[in-house]
């Protein structure tokens, strides 16, 4: 499966890009600050600034 999650480097969005990234999905995330899209990319290697 492939989502998109929106606030993916926030308090809810990191641990479940994590969790939907252990199970082996594909996940892209979307944050609203550089710094944010900086912090997801830890966890996604997909990831939007908005």
């Amino acid at each position: 499966m492939h989502a998109f999650i929106t606030g993916a480097s926030g308090h809810v969005g990191s641990p479940l890009v994590a969790e939907l990234l252990q199970d082996g999905h594909q996940v892209t995330g979307l944050a609203r600050s550089e710094k944010s899209v900086a912090a997801a990319a830890l966890a996604t290697p997909a990831r939007h600034g908005g």
